[in-house]
């Protein structure tokens, strides 16, 4: 989502309308700037639209989501962090004589189809917040 999406998202969401939006800034196109054929939205404007929003209180749910989908991000971090440190440290054991036993690959594949289960749970309530 790029900047123009976003602040035509937040205006709906809050049922505002371009109008009060020119009406808040001054000076500035909104309908041709929120237009898809514009280009972008400058920095700074952008940053006085989000100081604007945040005055009137449009985004304290959006922060707070911002904040819940980073942390999931940190847990599924740490969780990716240690599954790989243990299956790396497990798979240096396994190769230390240079041989890979069949029951050695056999715990390496339940290692990683393990990981790749949990990895895909961790994602998924992930993915539905963002898209939410």
């Amino acid at each position: 989502m790029d900047r123009k999406d976003e602040i035509k998202q937040i205006l709906l969401k809050n049922d505002r309308t371009i109008v009060w939006l020119s009406s808040k800034i001054p000076g500035h196109d909104f309908y041709y700037l929120l237009n898809n054929r514009a280009k972008k939205i400058d920095a700074d404007l952008y940053d006085e639209i989000m100081q604007l929003f945040r005055k009137e209180g449009f985004l304290d749910e959006t922060i707070k989501k911002s904040e819940s989908i980073y942390t999931q991000l940190l847990n599924i971090n740490a969780l990716i962090e240690s599954s790989l440190s243990l299956l790396n440290h497990t798979a240096s054991e396994y190769l230390r004589d240079n041989v890979l036993t069949f029951r050695e690959r056999k715990s390496l594949m339940e290692m990683i189809e393990k990981i790749e289960v949990d990895f895909v749970e961790a994602l998924a309530p992930l993915k539905k917040k963002i898209e939410d």
